[in-house]
């Protein structure tokens, strides 16, 4: 089952998460610091990642 714009669209090509991200380990910024989110970084646990 695709979204209606993508049904005459070519397969989806598959990748690893490491072929399209920077992985960095570490701990997530304090969520009370604002400029730390929703700018031009995605933090994201293993939780997220199901």
């Amino acid at each position: 089952m695709r979204f209606p714009e993508f049904v005459n669209e070519d397969e989806w090509e598959e990748k690893t998460l490491v072929e399209v991200a920077e992985i960095i380990t570490g701990s997530t910024p304090n969520t009370k610091e604002i400029e730390n989110y929703g700018v031009k970084k995605l933090f994201a646990s293993p939780a997220d990642i199901n």
